[in-house]
This record gives structure tokens, C-alpha cells and sequence, in this order.
């Protein structure tokens, strides 16, 4: 009992302080992995844009007039000499993956 009234201001505020350096240790973790699914996101959308870029250039050049996935798969099947080879979005992502942690994340 005698301990307990030894608990000074000096505790209470070690106390307070630890609870909010876990606090904000936590915020900084969070805002990180925001920022990080962000940049991962911003580079898919990147990449798909890319990529549909690259199919409707193939379906200018290739007289396709409605550039759908379904008639490019159709050509494809048509002429697999000449095919359009995209990235399924299972590759885009890994590859969006990559790219952000070589940035750094």
C-alpha cells in the first residue's frame, strides 16, 4: 500500500506518453499502408490504361471497328500470327507490385 502512494506525476505522464508514442506509431503505419495501396492502384490504372492504349492502336491497325475484348479474342483466334498479346490483370498487378516496391515501398 505503501507503494501505491509513492506513484508520482512523473508515472502518470510516462504513462500517458507511452500510450500516445504507440498511438501515433500506429497512425504513422496506417498512413503508410494507405499511401502504399495508393501507389499500387494508381499503377495498375497506369498499366491497364497502357494496355488499352496498345489495343485500340492494334484495332486501328488492324481494321477491327468495334475494339471489344471479345473481337480482338476473335482475330486472335483468326490470325494467331499477327495476335494481340495483352496482360492478363493478374500480371498487371504483380507488375504494379514490383514497380512500387523498386520505388522504394
Amino acid at each position: 500500500m505503501k507503494n501505491l502512494k509513492k506513484i508520482r506525476f512523473s508515472h502518470i505522464y510516462m504513462f500517458v506518453l507511452t500510450i500516445a508514442l504507440i498511438f501515433l506509431s500506429y497512425q504513422v503505419y496506417w498512413l503508410n499502408e494507405k499511401q502504399y495501396r495508393r501507389s499500387v492502384q494508381s499503377s495498375i490504372d497506369y498499366l491497364e490504361n497502357a494496355q488499352s492504349i496498345k489495343r485500340l492502336e492494334f484495332c486501328v491497325n488492324h481494321a477491327i471497328k468495334d475494339c471489344t475484348e471479345e473481337n480482338v479474342d476473335d482475330w486472335n483466334e483468326k490470325h494467331p500470327e499477327d495476335a494481340f498479346k495483352g496482360k492478363s490483370h493478374l500480371d498487371i498487378s504483380r507488375q504494379a507490385i514490383e514497380a512500387v516496391r523498386q520505388v522504394g515501398y
